[in-house]
């Protein structure tokens, strides 16, 4: 079974990695193949680049809270209509974050 005719009736999808537009937008054969499926024809794909390329490796897995919060948003489950996700991005209306810079190692 292909992972398009396993995924195809899923209401979301967590790309986890970092090469969606090569995956999707520039590849038209794959394109056509995804559009098949619901989260992409809902625009309900995510991947983890929401605080930049390579922070999903490296800061996470401080901020299990966080990510935990990002899925509850991700999902439609928010518990403050302000939050703002941190790690998942919709690859569809969002771009790639930047990760913050620190300025105080001592600082909270």
């Amino acid at each position: 079974m292909s992972f398009v005719a396993f995924a195809r009736d899923a209401d979301y999808w967590v790309y986890a990695s970092d090469d969606w537009d090569d995956v999707y937008t520039t590849n038209y054969l794959n394109r056509a193949k995804l559009r098949g499926m619901k989260s992409v024809m809902s625009r309900q794909v995510f991947d983890t680049q929401g605080h930049g390329r390579d922070s999903w490796f490296e800061q996470r897995m401080a901020e299990p809270d966080v990510v935990l919060s990002d899925f509850c948003s991700m999902v439609g489950t928010d518990f403050d209509e302000d939050y703002q996700r941190v790690w998942l991005r919709n690859v569809f209306t969002q771009p790639i974050g930047i990760a913050g810079i620190c300025t105080d190692v001592d600082a909270p």
